[in-house]
């Protein structure tokens, strides 16, 4: 494995560059030494896969990875706080839903404003889903009965019977947002996320330099990679827990690392 160091010159203003190629060990040395005294926080290694330099997944190199990231990202620097404030915000909504969790009445009798906590999602995650589409997704999740869509949101199946039920409402380009939105809400709710990860096309699209890298993966992969990509949320879910377990760190931290550093 072909490791090389990389960084934000936050002074400078420049994305960063490789310590490597033309510069010589002393001087390669020199230089590490410097950075790691100055700003030890800001530097975290990759590895060359197929061509590409991807970021290392493991625990050690996520936060300086995410940190970095942000550095660079400035319109995203709230990006990694976006989940706690959401389960801020899908508190109250969570709280209800335990309280009535056997009613056989409609999530919209709650008298609760889905549309409102979609739109505040729709901002925070910048999903970019119009206002006319948010108010067809709460719909949908209003005319749910409350004890089906609690029991759909525990998951316990792992099948994501919430997901595809919500999808109905929209097709998949409102994958995005459902699958934040159980997400959030599961949290909120459960303290657990329930096996439900972000889905995000820029990570679904570059998982495949990962998942390739894992050679044991490839006896569990569905048949489901087409062109770099994963066909169903399952599959995405399925690598992403993958992903969890071999790198030791979370679904939100992978979701981050990777969305960052290839959008």
């Amino acid at each position: 494995m072909c490791k090389k160091i990389w960084f934000i010159d936050k002074v400078g203003g420049g994305r960063g560059y490789y310590l490597g190629g033309d510069y010589s060990l002393l001087i390669m040395k020199i230089e590490m030494k410097r950075l790691l005294r100055l700003r030890p926080k800001s530097i975290f290694t990759l590895y060359k896969c197929q061509g590409k330099d991807i970021p290392v997944l493991n625990s050690s190199n996520a936060d300086k990875a995410i940190k970095c990231l942000l550095i660079y990202n400035k319109n995203y620097m709230n990006y990694s706080t976006s989940s706690v404030c959401m389960e801020k915000s899908f508190g109250v909504f969570a709280s209800l839903l335990r309280q009535n969790q056997s009613s056989s009445q409609t999530i919209g009798t709650l008298k609760y404003s889905i549309e409102e906590l979609l739109k505040e999602l729709n901002k925070r995650e910048k999903t970019r889903v119009s206002k006319n589409d948010l108010n067809g997704i709460a719909r949908t999740i209003n005319d749910f009965k409350i004890k089906v869509f609690y029991g759909c949101l525990k998951n316990q199946k792992k099948d994501y019977k919430l997901v595809d039920e919500l999808l109905k409402a929209g097709k998949k380009r409102y994958l995005s947002i459902i699958s934040k939105f159980c997400f959030h809400l599961a949290c909120a709710t459960f303290n657990s996320d329930c096996g439900y990860s972000k889905y995000d096309g820029v990570v679904s699209s570059n998982l495949y330099f990962y998942l390739n890298n894992y050679s044991t993966y490839k006896m569990i992969i569905p048949s489901s990679f087409n062109n770099k990509t994963i066909d169903t949320y399952k599959d995405y879910c399925d690598a992403i827990d993958f992903l969890c377990k071999q790198s030791k760190i979370s679904r939100n931290d992978i979701d981050q690392i990777i969305w960052l550093y290839f959008r």
